[in-house]
């Protein structure tokens, strides 16, 4: 019978995939900002209570969803942008309302702060996503020469 000769076998890399949880942050972002247009429709009838929980909402609702994912630093980043966008976006409106000293905080300068908030959430709900740390990596190898099998991990 001829001799066995052990096959070599190349370490093999094991990629880690990301998940991608946007759809969570959007969906409460739809609610807190639906909360907010209703009562805002509803102007002086309504009290404003719905208002400020829809406004709470959408400041924390997305920070609070990276915090679920384990990801603090992007929960501070979310909430930078939720709080920085809708405020940029309110003075570039106010500034194209050109209202000298004296804005009612209509027309351009709610629709600045809208697209401001939605920017914010776009870009929240792109980002959100579960990754492996930088250069992270998993390998096993095979030998059937010592009949062994080796994993190795990097982080």
């Amino acid at each position: 019978m001829p001799p066995v000769v052990p096959l070599p076998v190349a370490p093999r890399e094991v990629e880690f995939k990301t998940h991608w949880y946007g759809w969570q942050i959007m969906l409460i972002d739809a609610a807190a900002l639906g909360v907010v247009a209703t009562d805002l429709a509803l102007g002086e009838r309504a009290s404003p209570v719905p208002g400020i929980l829809g406004l709470g909402a959408y400041a924390l609702g997305g920070p609070i969803v990276h915090l679920v994912h384990q990801r603090p630093p992007a929960a501070l980043g979310s909430l930078g942008l939720r709080l920085a966008l809708p405020v940029v976006g309110a003075l570039i409106g106010a500034t194209a309302e050109n209202c000298n000293r004296r804005c009612t905080g209509g027309g351009p300068t709610l629709v600045g702060g809208v697209v401001g908030a939605v920017f914010a959430v776009g870009i929240d709900a792109t980002l959100a996503r579960e990754r492996p740390p930088a250069g992270a990596a998993l390998s096993f190898s095979l030998s059937r020469q010592t009949s062994r099998v080796t994993f190795s991990a990097r982080f």
